[in-house]
């Protein structure tokens, strides 16, 4: 691979990584929701490993997902168009494989986005349609949104607000018990009180009570540990034990939480990576072009300015699912995969299935916005 890492961490030790796997399948197949008869599934298909294979014959799309271990039996799936068990989208996470070209014209016709996540989280590729705004006037409004600094500070505000509130859930709903949550707290409804009473003039004015907020919010996580099993035969590396801070991204990312040195944080990466896809596709499919963003400005931000704008109000509920993901399952060192830089990476069963976690929370919630 690019890293020069390794996709799986020890082959030397395939019983154990069998027995992972079954753990996980068994967790995914418990949590997976339940469908009304003749409904359309209403899940992502992810796929990991080395050879993934994606192919149309006979007008069907046969899909071969990868190896993540040896030994290990390949699984075979073959999807009609207009079948039941189609997927809302494909997830690709990370591996390697191939797929032929009218794959793209039949996934198009049947309307599934084909999503590519890489090692770190961050979501590389998203192919829908065809991957331009179909709406000008839904791009007009982005444009004069942003120009228009009234509207921009309403905009910056009222999403910025929503963030603070769901934040504030939260926390009280999974870290009420964390040493400093009378503080987290205190500074989200201060900054909620801020923003109602004092509306900010400028949008520096929204990044300075964005950044105090999410400063303590995230500091209530440093208590947050997984429960471990196995730690006698294989024990984990120090920075494993502990979650590190996260910072705004509004008022500027810290390098390592794209580079986690813990798995909490490497978590956090691909919960959020999975928002990011879906709400490009979703703008995609409003008419909205993901470059012009209204809060997030090109000029000086990296990415898809649109997205990250519509992100903010959703971290929270991502955090809520990492959060209850990590409350109900015991990990064993071979969940994750440490990088010779020292990098935390998610096994590809852990990625899977924190991904499709990710996904259903905000089904639920996208379905309720």
């Amino acid at each position: 691979m690019a890293d020069g890492t390794a996709l799986f961490s020890d082959t030397s030790e395939p019983d154990i990584w069998a027995e992972r796997q079954k753990y996980w399948e068994s967790v995914s197949r418990k949590s997976e929701p339940k469908r009304l008869k003749r409904s359309r599934r209403n899940h992502s298909l992810i796929l990991s490993g080395h050879n993934i294979s994606m192919r149309i014959h006979h007008g069907a799309l046969l899909i071969k997902d990868g190896f993540t271990h040896y030994p290990q039996k390949q699984t075979e799936l073959k999807f009609y168009p207009g079948d039941l068990e189609l997927p809302p989208r494909i997830i690709l996470l990370d591996g390697t494989g191939s797929f032929s070209l009218n794959v793209i014209d039949w996934l198009k016709e049947q309307n599934i986005p084909l999503v590519r996540m890489n090692w770190n989280g961050s979501s590389s590729v998203t192919v829908f349609g065809d991957g331009t705004p179909t709406d000008p006037m839904q791009v007009r409004w982005q444009i004069e949104q942003s120009l228009d600094e009234t509207a921009r500070l309403k905009f910056a505000s009222d999403i910025i607000t929503k963030k603070l509130k769901a934040s504030r859930q939260t926390l009280k709903t999974y870290l009420s018990n964390s040493e400093h949550f009378p503080t987290a707290d205190a500074a989200l409804k201060a900054g909620l009180d801020s923003l109602k009473s004092k509306p900010p003039k400028t949008i520096g004015d929204v990044f300075a009570v964005e950044g105090p907020c999410a400063y303590q919010y995230f500091r209530a996580w440093q208590e947050v540990t997984l429960q471990w099993k196995g730690l006698k035969q294989y024990p984990i590396p120090p920075a494993w034990g502990k979650f590190d801070q996260r910072s705004s991204v509004l008022t500027g990312r810290k390098a390592k939480n794209w580079k986690a040195t813990n798995p909490i944080n490497a978590m956090l990466n691909y919960g959020y990576a999975v928002l990011e896809s879906e709400l490009r596709i979703q703008a995609l499919i409003e008419g909205y072009d993901p470059r012009f963003g209204i809060l997030h400005q090109a000029n000086n931000f990296s990415g898809d300015a649109y997205i990250f704008d519509l992100m903010e109000p959703l971290r929270p509920k991502v955090d809520a699912a990492i959060l209850e993901f990590i409350a109900t399952n015991a990990f064993h060192a071979k969940d994750f995969v440490l990088r010779k830089d020292g990098v935390c990476r998610l096994s590809p069963q852990v990625a899977e299935f924190v991904t499709s976690s990710v996904s259903l929370c905000l089904a639920a919630n996208l379905a309720l916005d």
